[in-house]
Order: structure tokens, then C-alpha cells, then sequence
């Protein structure tokens, strides 16, 4: 029924403005998950421009003029609860009578062909039933493939408590630290309205009347091991009293994080990327991966690689860098939640969950990408043909031997930031994301589809209560995304009869 008054509510308002006289928009074109960079540079090109960008900082001054574009208003705002009432018409009350009508004869087992059958036996109802009332296992979703996990419940606990019981990344409370957070959080949303920062919107838009404490969980890693498999933590902080202000940190790290030289949004851009190179005999497919990023980032490396992307690649007023800096600050220093009757502190990384945590570990990553692999420090870039990064997944092609990719390893893992690599390498096929990339015999870079061991489908019953046309569209659909990764794949014809 919920459900059914926001739609209401929907037609209701669409009919409201449709009377109002419409006013053209200019908007910035927004860059979406289907934009491809036309003429991407290579990596050296890449190096080139990393060494033009360290030598104008070395020559620029504070002194020197910047054109700042002020404070820019996020536009964020609370949702509107706005309902012209008299703009519903007859025929939008039919509609919603009827089919509220048809709603609770659904609930009585009654539909359009009569008494409807439970697509569930008595036993599959009595199983699930059984499973939901077993307080010794709890049903998690895997934390990668798509796999239902059953998990024993003390050990669930345990795993959690082995992570919490890191004196490092976490600290135990004594009590609710939310009231004297709000305070603290209230002090933060004043300093935004001192330095005009913050619009009356915004401030109500971060403001959380009533937080609820994050709530701490991790998702089962199968895919490292069937057996005490590890977890991934999560903290959801829906509703949460720095919920908002993610959203809002998030709204400004995001473009910096699409300037980064190492971006990909996903696969398919990642293939548009690959396309344009020429594979020869000596390369090498390299793919590491950063072990537990979002827990590993010194809060002070964190917001001083922020604060790099923020003077150097934005054109916000200092006043507005300040607010933003001391908003993430806050986010970090205040990442409280509560797991088995006891309240916890985060003091280093960011928690998985918040908005902001995939900006902010994507800046980090960046800022070492610039002396690391990008700058004249490295000892090897010269071997590196390509280099793309998607968060914590690193892909590159290299062009040296394989004993100076060992040692070009040891120097990756040569670091003060506490990073830890895992790495792969092949001369002929790699795993990355969920392509299999691979070279044919005429040394043409190929790509199919790669699914982990353990990875499971959802599936959707044809017979379901979804609408015909959507149910075919959504295999159409999903077909020709395999075929656009994986062109050796049709898409597949839905056989509709006309």
C-alpha cells in the first residue's frame, strides 16, 4: 500500500506541474556510466603530464592569482513532502481504489482467475519457517557472486570480534556517544554558515533530527575460502546522523576522482581502453590488488592526499576547501556503531557503507599513483604500457622481463602507507573485474565473461506477477551486455509472438 500512495502521489504532482508553464533548463553535461573519453592518453603521456603538473607546482606560489569560483551550493536538499491534494482528480481516485481493491483481494489468496495456489509447498513453507526461527545460524549474502550463505552463529560473532578486537582500527565505548556527537556535529554545521559556505537548504538537509546508531555486520568472503571464510565489515548507517553529510562530501570528491589519470568506471570501459593497443609477444598481463583499503588509510594520509585533489585540481574557495576537509574530519574521527551489546569507535580507514568511503579510498590511491607509478620516481615506468585502476583493482600491461616485474613488486610494496599487494601475472590471459582478457594468435587483445568459482545467479521465475514486456526486455537486455563484453555471445531473441 506504501508503494501504491508514492505512486499516486507521483501521477498526482506530475499532473500539478504539467500545468505550470515550462521553463528550458541549461544543464553541464554529467558524465555517466556510458561516456568514453575520446583519445585516451597512453601511460607514457600520462608520465609526461604528471611531470609538467610537479614541475608547475614546484614553480607556483600561493602568492600567484587563482581564479576561485566561490562557494557552489551542492543543491542537495530534503525530499519534498509536498502533495497538492486538489490536483488528484476522479480518475486517479478510480485508479487507486481499484487497485487497492485488487490489493487486498491478493491478500485473501484471491485473484483474477479465482483462488490463487501458494507457489510454495507445505514443506518448502515449513523449511523456511524452521530456518527463520533457528537462533544458532544466521542467512547472510556472500560477500561477491551473488551465493546465499548459512553461517554458524557463534562464529559469525567471533569473526566480528577478532576484527573489532584490532586495537589499531577500533576502540570500545563506554556509553551512547551520540548526544555529545550531535553537539559537535551542530558546532561543524555552524562553521559552514560563519564561512558562507553552507545555504539554509544545505544545513537543513544535513541536519538529522533523530540518528539511529550504525549498526555493524560483515558479508562472507567464499570466494577466499569455504571454510571459516573471512569477513568483509559493513556498517549501515542509514538514518545515521552523518549520513547526510557523506552524501554531501561525496557530492564534491566525485568529480576529482573522474579527473584521476588511473580512472575506469567498469568493464566495458576498461575494453574501449584496451582497444586501441597493439599486443606484442614480450608483454605481460599484471593485475594486483590492494589488501582491505577502506581499513588501511591513516586518517592523516587520507585527508592530506584529499586535500592535494581539493587545492590543486579544484577551483573551490579555501573557505569552502576548510568546510570540506573539516567535514570529512568529522565523518572519520566520529564513525561510531554498535555490534553485540557494545558501542565502537573507528580510528583509522573509513567504514564501507558510507557514501563517501569509495571517493575518498579512490583519492587516496591517486595521490600514491602520483609519485608511485606516474611520476619520475619510479624506477620502472618505462615498462609500463598500460595502467588503470578500478578502487582497490590495479590492471597494467608491462613491457620488461619478468625479473624486473619482481622487483617492480618489491618496490610497489616498498611504502609508509601501509599498503599490501596481492598480484597476478600471465603473459596470456588475466582476470579483472569480471573479464577474461586474453590475446588470440594474431596478438589481438580479447576479452570474455569471468565468473568466480563460487558464483551463484539470481534467478527470476517466467512465471512471475512482473509484467510480460519487462520480463523479455530483461532478457534482451542482459544478453547483449554479455555480447559487449564477450562478442563471441548473441544476444538472444525473446521469440515474443506477435
Amino acid at each position: 500500500m506504501v508503494d501504491l500512495f508514492k505512486f499516486t502521489r507521483k501521477l498526482t504532482l506530475k499532473r500539478f506541474f504539467s500545468t505550470k508553464s515550462n521553463v528550458s533548463n541549461t544543464l553541464l553535461p554529467i558524465y555517466d556510466a556510458n561516456t568514453v573519453v575520446p583519445f585516451p592518453l597512453a601511460f607514457q603521456d600520462q608520465c609526461n603530464q604528471q611531470d609538467l603538473s610537479d614541475l608547475f607546482m614546484e614553480n607556483n606560489t600561493l602568492d600567484d592569482p587563482v581564479d576561485f569560483l566561490g562557494s557552489i551550493n551542492s543543491g542537495l536538499k530534503k525530499k519534498s513532502v509536498f502533495y497538492p491534494s486538489h490536483m488528484r482528480g476522479q480518475y486517479i481516485d478510480i485508479f487507486q481504489k481499484g487497485i487497492e481493491r485488487d490489493l487486498s483481494l491478493l491478500a485473501k489468496g484471491i485473484g483474477p482467475r479465482g483462488l490463487q495456489r501458494d507457489n510454495l509447498t507445505m514443506d518448502q513453507r515449513a523449511a523456511l519457517k524452521s530456518l527463520s526461527n533457528n537462533d544458532l545460524i544466521l542467512i547472510r549474502k556472500a560477500d561477491k557472486g551473488g551465493a546465499t550463505v548459512v553461517l554458524d552463529r557463534d562464529y559469525y560473532v567471533s569473526e566480528a570480534k577478532r576484527q573489532l578486537g584490532d586495537p589499531e582500527a577500533y576502540h570500545t565505548l563506554d556509553r551512547d556517544p551520540t548526544p555529545m556527537f550531535i553537539r559537535e556535529f551542530q558546532d561543524l554545521l555552524d562553521e559552514g554558515e560563519i564561512l558562507h559556505v553552507l545555504s539554509p537548504s544545505e544545513r537543513d538537509f544535513l541536519t538529522t533530527p533523530d540518528p539511529i546508531t550504525p549498526i555493524f555486520h560483515h558479508l562472507p568472503k567464499i570466494h577466499k575460502t569455504l571454510t571459516a571464510p573471512p569477513g568483509r565489515p559493513i556498517i549501515s548507517s542509514i538514518g545515521s546522523l552523518g549520513e547526510h553529510l557523506s552524501q554531501y562530501i561525496d557530492h564534491f570528491l566525485q568529480p576529482l576522482v573522474v579527473s584521476l589519470p588511473s580512472h575506469v568506471i567498469d568493464t566495458k570501459h576498461v575494453l574501449s581502453l584496451l582497444a586501441p593497443i597493439t599486443w606484442h609477444p614480450s608483454y605481460i598481463w599484471v593485475t594486483l590488488d590492494v589488501a582491505s583499503l577502506y581499513n588501511i588509510i591513516n586518517h592523516e594520509h587520507g585527508l592530506t592526499a584529499t586535500e592535494h585533489f581539493l587545492q590543486h585540481h579544484s577551483t573551490f574557495s579555501p573557505a569552502h576547501i576548510v568546510f570540506i576537509l573539516d567535514s570529512i574530519r568529522f565523518s572519520l574521527t566520529h564513525n561510531y556503531f554498535f555490534f553485540d551489546q557494545q558501542y565502537y569507535l573507528q580510528t583509522r580507514g573509513t567504514a564501507m557503507g558510507t557514501s563517501f568511503a569509495p571517493s575518498y579510498a579512490n583519492l587516496f590511491m591517486g595521490w600514491w599513483e602520483m609519485s608511485h607509478v606516474f611520476g619520475d620516481s619510479n624506477p620502472f615506468r618505462r615498462h609500463v604500457v598500460f595502467y588503470k585502476r578500478y578502487i582497490d583493482d590495479l590492471i597494467l600491461i608491462w613491457s620488461g622481463g619478468e625479473e624486473d616485474l619482481l622487483r617492480f613488486f618489491e618496490y610497489l610494496a616498498d611504502n609508509t602507507l601501509n599498503l599490501k599487494f596481492t598480484h597476478t601475472y600471465n603473459k596470456n590471459q588475466i582476470y579483472f573485474l569480471d573479464l577474461n582478457l586474453y590475446v588470440d594468435m594474431e596478438y589481438k587483445i580479447q576479452s570474455d565473461i569471468y565468473r568466480k568459482e563460487n558464483a551463484r545467479n539470481s534467478l527470476l521465475h517466467y512465471n512471475s506477477c512482473h509484467a510480460r514486456p519487462w520480463l523479455e526486455a530483461f532478457q534482451r537486455d542482459s544478453s547483449c551486455d554479455y555480447a559487449g563484453t564477450a562478442p563471441h555471445w548473441r544476444p538472444l531473441s525473446t521469440g515474443r509472438k506477435r
